[in-house]
This record gives C-alpha cells, structure tokens and sequence, in this order.
C-alpha cells in the first residue's frame, strides 16, 4: 500500500517493497515480488491511491477529562485497544538510563496510558509524564474512579499489540490485573505469517493508512539516548502522547486487515488466532511476572568458578601452533605500518579476541591457516562463524572449531548466566529472575527465551546454573518438573503409524534398546550378552539417530553428534545406519516422503493442532534451500506439535490454579472453556514459573508438592481429551492419531532446579523430597560428584525407617 512518509525530514510517497539483493538470495519470493511490481504499476497509473491517515488524536490534561473518557467508553461493548508507554522495557528494574548513558536510581513508571475503540479517534492519558503535573492522589483517582473499572468490568473485551509487555508494566506498576486478553493483533499476525515481521510499526505500514507516524519519535528517541534504552517519559508530552494514541488506533485498523486474512483460513487457523494465542499470552504473562527465585549467594560463589572455565578454555585455544602463529603474523602486520613500535616485551598491539567474526574468519578458512572450507556465506558476502557453522565444522572433525565451542559455551556460563542473573537482581532489589519468554520467537510455535535463554542452558555447566533457581518459600518450599517423556518419539510414532515403536511405547518398552537391536541384527538375548560398555555404545547410536530422524539428521550430523560423545564412526557408516532404519521400518520413510512431497505441491507443512510452517523456499533453485526446507517441513509437524501440547497443558493448568485460588470467572481466561474447581486453601502459594522445551516448572510450598504433582498427572497425559477446551471441538479429529501411545509425563521434586527426583506414583512427593534434599547437600559440596542408584535406596529405606519408627 503507498504511504506518506518523511525522508531526510521530506514528505514523500513510497511504495513498501523488498529490495533486489533479497529476491537474489530468495528466488523462491520472485513470484510474490513481481506482484508487488504490478500494484506498483496501478498505483503510478492512478488505480490506486496515497493511503492517508483521517483519524483525529486526542491528549486529555486533567484527571477529571481521564475519568469522564473511562466512563464514556465503558458504555460501549466494542472491543477496546490499550497500550502503555513506560519509563523502559522492564517494569521490575529500578535504575532508568539518562541521554549521557549512565543510570538515575529511580523505579519505573508508566508514563502515558493509550486508548481507542474502533478506528476514527485515539486518546491519551499523561498518567506519569513530567508535564501533566498529576499527583499521586490524582494517579489514585483516575485508578480508583476510571481505569480499572473500565479494564475489569465483566464482559470486558481488550485488545493489544504484543500485550504481554503491557500486563506486566500494570501488575508490578500499576497494581492490579485487567480482564485477561481477548485479542492480540501481533499473535493474530503471528497465527496467519510465521515468517515474517510482527511488530505493530511495519504492520501498520504494510496494511494500514497508517504511514511511517512513528518517524518523529524514532528521530527524537534516536537523538537522545542510546538504542536499547529508550525513555518515553523524557521526550515532550505533545510527541509521545499523540504517538501512543495513534499506537491503539493503529491496533484497531491492523485488526481489521488481520480479521479478513484469518477468515481465509481453516478453522484450526482462526482458533490459533482468537482463542489459543490470547490464553497461551495470558498464562506465560502470570508466569513471567511471578519470576523465578534465585539463590543469590549461590550464585556469587560460583562465579569465580564459571570465569575460571572460561580463561582455561581460551588459553587453550591460544596454545594451538596454528593460532600462536596467527597472532604473531597479525603483530607483524600491525608493527610493519608504524613507524617507531615499542619493543614487543613492552607493547602488544594486536589482541586476539573470538568475539571477532573478521579474526575467525582469517583463522579458520584461510589457507596459510587453518584452511577450512566455508559452511555458509553470510549477507555481507563473509563465511560465516556462527554456532551452526562452528557446529558444522565440529562434525568435519576440527580440533579449533570444537575448541572454538566449548569456549563460546564456557564464555555464556558468565556472560549470559551468572553475571547478568546478579546485575538483574542488583536492579530488580529483589532475588528474583523475569525471563522473557516469547510466543512468537519460533517458526513452529514452540516458545524462545531471552533475558536469559533458559531452553539452551549449556550441559556443560548446566547444573551448577540450574542450581541457581530455587523456591520463593525457603527451606519450605520446593521445585516441581513436569516433562514429558520422549514426547517427539511418540507423536512420530503415532503420525507415521509405526508398529514397533507404537507397541514399544504401549508396553514401557526401552525404544532405543530395540532400535539398537534392530540396527545391529541383534536378539534381545545377543544385546544381553553384550558387555554392559558395548551395550552402552550402541544404543547411544541408536538414540541419536531415533532423534536425529525427526530433524532430518543425516548420516555427518549422526557422526558429529556421537562424536561429541566419544564415539567415533565414519560418515557412510552412519549412513548405513540409517538406511538400515528406513528399511525396517518403512511407515517412517513413507511418512518422511509424504510430508516433503505435500510441502513441496503446497509450500506449506501443517501440525496436528493445525500450525503451518509456510516454507516456500522448497520451490528455490538452490538445492541447499531446498534441502533445509525439506528437514525444516518434516521436523514441523512433530516439534510444533509437542510444543502445543506442552503449552496447551500449562495454559491448563493455569486456569485450575487461577480458579482454586477463587480469582473471579470473568478475570481470567474469556476466549477458553472454564472449569470449575472447588476454591482451596494453599493454591495461592502455587506458581508456574518456567516452561522449557516439553517441561513445566512450579514453585509451590512443600504442603502443596502432592496436590501439585497430581494436578500434572492429572492433566498432562490427557491432553489430547482436553485439548478442545482450549482449541474448540475442531481439533478433537486432528489429534485422534496420538491416541495410538500413551502420553507419559514424568514429574520430579526437589529444593531447586537441578537436585530433583522422581516422584511419579501418587503419594511419593515426601520421599522424593527427602532424597532430592541430600541430593542438594552432596552436590553443594562436590558440583563434580557422581550421585549412584545405590544412594537413592538407601536413602528410601532411612526415610521409611523414620516413618515407620
């Protein structure tokens, strides 16, 4: 659509397109680019016109103008847009940054309120803006009288663009809880074009009369202060308080675009949209305000440790030849262009650092050095060293490239984990963690996490980070893990109507032991026979490439994975390998064929819960972009899936905990099926407080461990019978196939996120606690320790003595 924008502070008309280097490098968009030309041409012909923007703006001063525009709009039954500017991103932090880059030690604030019902006017609030001169008393007033009533009335509908970041800045700042979200255009974005960019700016400009109307603001936010801490509050109420009523306008009109484009689509689609993504926002939210607890003197004290990992292991890339000889060369370089060096014993001029895309590059792909072949060329024409490429080079068997990982893994011990963790708590004034975790961060649906990544924590290391994360309720209070089990297996199993892995699955079968014995032409009697080191060996090899075949893993990436674990094997022979796999089981190769066969007619590859992977490069030319596709459209249908279950589950669980603890019916929850449960004592020290990967963890106090760990037996296995309170009947026929297998969810308690164990049979949750503590207790003292079965019985027969005694 032509918009209106400014250019170098000129008004212009321009026509959104992708540049020509794009369609170079995605010949697969050549046909959606040659269509924009042709709107471009009825646009220059007159057949179409510069989209103007008609709609009116308004800033109400005073608390009794607020107020009176609260009640106006509560009499109206239209769905309601609303969005906040805030003093920053995070509302837990206290410390605010000023233009000259240093921190003033103030809480944060919410600085204008924004609202619009339908599209033809915006209003905003100076709620907290230097120049409204409100007091508190009036902030109390306008709260008390207008807004809350307005955002907590019954029946209340409200829209948002990205509102989890907006429920959290009303939680902790303003104090309380709106009606839980109807309608969010970015995950409605989300629900209809994975691939492309949500955010509420470019939408707009794509499909809206909108224009650029944040162009003043980014010039003003882009003069001022730094790019990740911008500060809405110090720019001038007449800029920012018109930008966030055309922020709500701007929802309004997306959604009715968004709307047209949802009605298009199946009915699993327009469920995504309308009633999973505002549940799924409203769960993870709560989630994410609770936080997770940190034991901050633990982490303290393991920092000097994770620093130490990281000095080893670069000293140990420095002591490589090749690399030392690197570096003196680069010296010379540097010393040749000066004129009057100091001696080398006093003054190095070249350092050596691994954070240097242009150093790695020299080092690793020229021929005077390590001379590697490229993996893959970055946009600005560069081989690239990124952690794929890294990897790549790791399963060709370079010593550099795998010492080049373990340093990147050792080096985010500190970097990412403990020393951000400590700042964050140093801000927050509280021992308290809020990641982020995003709904709309992967193409399959599953969640992404940053601040920090919490689904990627290194296994190197990983206990002592996980260690880290401990319950809000002190010593009487505890972690519970719920995950599912293998849960990617079964629902391939079930998908490709495998019989073997099916009846192994039914009977508690160990799946990799019979993939073993099936690769390897072995009776189970043989495997037995085995040495238990040889019986070890092939069924790691069996369990790579058992899931290493939902991802599209061939025969190089097999050899790589085993060789990270000490177990070297040829290429081709993995290849055989897997060969053998398909030929024994031929419901999965079909399955496999199937899928790529469909992706490529169609472009696109569906869930079981109706997610598409829209994946039109499978039409490219480039046969690597076809290849990926190919693994990217057969891994969809298996990883979307186990991640909806997961949060389908959550979000579940969520809503019996919301209504044990007797939070109002029309609170929480409006685009689902309720459930009504028996409101108890004890469900408001209850939290979800992280859901990585197929798992779910609570904080909860150890009176609430059993209820807890029943509520999980309760719901996650069934997921498939309680799907449809969450997705509506149409998905009910769509997950019949997962019926073939039981869904198996494994729980585990203990007095933080590493030391748990395994409490899966009802009644169990004060045994496991009791081991899971001497767990705790031994690892403290020795984080390298090796915990044996042996320890675990005897620690059952002293628990039972006591109970019996």
């Amino acid at each position: 659509m032509p918009q209106t924008v400014v250019v170098a502070g000129h008004e212009c008309t321009v026509y959104p397109m992708w540049a020509p280097g794009y369609i170079c490098r995605n010949d697969y968009r050549m046909g959606a680019y040659l269509e924009a030309f042709a709107k471009l041409g009825r646009f220059l012909s007159g057949e179409e016109q510069v989209a103007v923007d008609s709609s009116a703006y308004e800033i109400l001063k005073t608390p009794d103008e607020a107020i009176a525009l609260c009640q106006r709009l509560m009499e109206s039954d239209k769905p309601l847009a609303v969005d906040l500017e805030t003093s920053g991103l995070s509302p837990y932090e206290h410390g605010r940054a000023l233009p000259d880059g240093t921190l003033e030690d103030k809480p944060p604030r919410v600085t204008v309120i924004s609202l619009a019902r339908g599209t033809k006017r915006g209003f905003a609030i100076p709620y907290d803006h230097d120049e409204s001169g409100w007091t508190d008393a009036d902030r109390r007033r306008f709260l008390d009288e207008g807004y809350i009533p307005l955002l907590t009335k019954p029946g209340t509908r409200l829209r948002w663009h990205n509102g989890k970041f907006d429920y959290k800045w009303h939680y902790e700042v303003l104090g309380f809880a709106p009606v839980d979200i109807t309608e969010d255009t970015m995950l409605t974005h989300y629900s209809v074009d994975e691939n492309e960019e949500h955010g509420l700016k470019p939408l707009s400009l794509r499909y809206t009369d909108m224009g650029d109307y944040d162009s003043e603001l980014d010039r003003a936010l882009r003069d001022r202060f730094p790019a990740k801490s911008p500060r809405y509050d110090l720019l001038p109420l007449s800029l920012v308080g018109k930008y966030a009523a055309m922020d709500t306008v701007a929802c309004n009109k997306l959604r009715r675009v968004l709307s047209a484009e949802v009605q298009k689509q199946d009915a699993l689609v327009h469920a995504l949209a309308y009633r999973v993504m505002p549940a799924y926002s409203a769960a993870i939210t709560r989630m994410e305000h609770t936080g997770c607890h940190i034991d901050v003197p633990f982490t303290e004290k393991i920092l000097p440790d994770v620093v130490e990992m990281a000095r080893k292991s670069y000293d140990a890339i420095l002591a490589e030849p090749i690399v030392r000889q690197f570096c003196r060369n680069k010296e010379s370089e540097h010393r040749a262009t000066m004129k009057r060096p100091k001696p080398i014993e006093e003054k190095r001029y070249f350092e050596f650092s691994l954070g240097s895309s242009k150093q790695l590059c020299e080092l690793l792909f020229e021929k005077k050095y390590y001379g590697h072949e490229p993996v893959e060329i970055t946009k600005g024409g560069q081989p690239s060293t990124d952690k794929e490429t890294m990897q790549a080079l790791v399963d060709q068997g370079s010593p550099i490239a795998k010492r080049i990982t373990e340093y990147r893994l050792d080096h985010s011990l500190e970097n990412t984990y403990v020393r951000p963790t400590l700042d964050r708590v140093k801000r927050t004034k509280l021992p308290r963690l809020h990641p982020d975790l995003k709904i709309h961060g992967t193409k399959t649906g599953r969640l992404a996490c940053v601040n920090p990544n919490l689904q990627n924590i290194p296994n190197k290391g990983a206990g002592l980070i996980k260690r880290m994360f401990t319950s809000r309720h002190g010593a009487d209070g505890c972690l519970i893990q719920a995950d599912y089990s293998q849960v990617e297996l079964r629902i391939l199993a079930c998908i490709a109507r495998d019989k073997g892995m099916i009846e192994a699955f039914r009977t508690g079968q160990d799946l990799h032991k019979l993939t073993a014995c099936m690769i390897f032409d072995l009776t189970p009697e043989q495997y037995a026979a085995l040495d238990k080191k040889e019986q070890k060996r092939i069924r790691t090899i069996a369990k790579r490439i058992n899931f290493g075949i939902p991802y599209g893993v061939g025969g190089p990436g097999i050899a790589g994975m085993l060789k990270g674990e000490g177990i070297d094997i040829p290429e081709d022979t993995c290849n055989g390998y897997i060969d053998t796999f398909f030929r024994k089981k031929p419901r999965v190769a079909k399955w496999l064929d199937n899928v790529k066969r469909s992706t490529a007619d169609e472009a696109v590859s569906r869930s079981l819960f109706g997610r598409r992977r829209r994946l039109e490069q499978i039409r490219s030319s480039m046969h690597d972009m076809v290849s990926r596709a190919e693994r990217q459209a057969v891994n969809h249908p298996i990883q979307s899936t186990g991640g909806d279950m997961t949060l389908t589950s959550l979000t579940l669980m969520d809503q019996e905990i919301q209504a044990r603890r007797g939070t109002a019916r029309h609170l929480v929850y409006p685009t689902i099926d309720w459930r009504e449960f028996q409101v108890t004592a004890g469900w408001d020290k209850v939290d979800i407080i992280l859901s990585v990967h197929d798992s779910i963890v609570f904080d909860c106090h150890r009176s609430m461990a059993e209820s807890v760990a029943d509520m999980c037996r309760r719901t996650m296995p069934n997921v498939v019978d309680l799907a449809p309170l969450v997705w509506g009947d149409a998905v009910a026929e769509h997950l019949e196939c997962l019926r073939l297998v039981p869904m198996q969810a494994d729980v585990e308690v203990g007095p933080n996120y590493r030391d748990g164990h395994g409490a899966d049979k009802a009644g169990s949750c004060a045994l496991a606690l009791y081991i899971a503590d001497h767990k705790q207790t031994f690892f403290d003292n020795d984080h390298k320790g090796e915990w044996k079965e042996e320890m675990d019985k005897a620690l059952e027969a002293e628990f039972n003595a006591k109970a019996t005694a």
